[in-house]
């Protein structure tokens, strides 16, 4: 599912989040991520990058 919205809006329209403080089914959601075999800078937008731009404090 995650590698079609990928493909769908762009790995720059997708983040990855937990749903904190709530528990969730996904045990370890950096390995699923990790199965994508996206790259590190695709990886870096997914968990950190496209979340501090959304909330406006990008580093770029």
């Amino acid at each position: 599912m995650l590698r079609t919205q990928i493909q769908l809006f762009g790995v720059s329209q997708t983040m990855i989040g937990s749903d904190y403080p709530f528990v969730i089914m996904e045990r370890d959601p950096i390995a699923r991520l990790t199965e994508l075999g996206l790259s590190a800078q695709d990886n870096e937008m997914l968990v950190r990058r496209n979340a501090l731009r959304w909330l406006g404090r990008d580093e770029a």
